[in-house]
This record gives C-alpha cells, structure tokens and sequence, in this order.
C-alpha cells in the first residue's frame, strides 16, 4: 500500500505525537504493516535518518529500517484495523511482542497470549500513545 493510498483509508488514524520510543506501526515498500519501535540513530550506530524520516527497531525480526513518517502511524490508535488481519506466525508473534512490551510499560502482568490481546482490545480504547510512550 503506498503512501498515497494510506490518506485514503480513514480508519489509520494519524499521530504528530510518535517519537523515539513509541511502539508503532510501520510499512516497509510492499510488506504488511508491522509493529516497531522508533529508536534513535545513535542507538543502532546509523547516521542521522533522512528529513521526514526515522530509524525502527522491528518487532518479531529484531531487523533496523530507517521508513519514512508517512509511513508510520500509531500502534494503539490503530491496533483493531490493524490486528484484526493478522495473519502469519511470524506477524502475529511481533504483534504480540509489541503488546509485552506495552503491557510491562502499563504494569499490566499478563497470564498468555489470550490474556494480553483481550487487554488490548478491551484497555486501548482508554489508553493514547503519549501514556503508554517511552523516552527510552
């Protein structure tokens, strides 16, 4: 899905807010949208990322991509368009990777997989990315 495409779907909803340490989601050329981690240059020894762009720390592949904003949107505010199509082992084990880190960020102690996914979708609704959101 390109950039252009993206203004067109009304249910992403867009984040000005997102900076290093906000778990997001991101779109890398023709990939499904995956959950990140927006992390600083210095911290994956790369130079500055370009203008309108940022560095993310993939969940799942534990992979470095410097993406540009337009292509990066927040996990909560869009996490039940965006998990609601799952699919894959892979993509669901980063999303629930995402959601541990989350939970530990919101002192939220989960029992399974079950558990934490039933708290997302049920808590995000009460949550924003500025509470949830590490300066790390």
């Amino acid at each position: 899905m390109s950039a252009k495409k993206i203004k067109n779907v009304p249910s992403l909803k867009l984040d000005h807010k997102l900076s290093v340490g906000s778990i997001v989601w991101a779109k890398l050329r023709s990939y499904s949208w995956w959950p990140a981690i927006i992390i600083r240059s210095t911290d994956c020894s790369r130079p500055e990322a370009k203008f309108g762009n940022s560095w993310v720390f993939w969940f799942g592949d534990h992979k470095i991509s410097e993406i540009s904003r337009k292509n990066i949107f927040g996990f909560v505010s869009n996490f039940h368009h965006l998990f609601c199509d799952a699919s894959g082992k892979r993509r669901k084990a980063a999303i629930y990777e995402a959601l541990e880190v989350l939970a530990d960020r919101c002192s939220y102690h989960s029992i399974n997989v079950k558990d934490l996914v039933s708290w997302a979708k049920n808590q995000f609704q009460t949550l924003d990315e500025t509470s949830i959101s590490s300066s790390g």
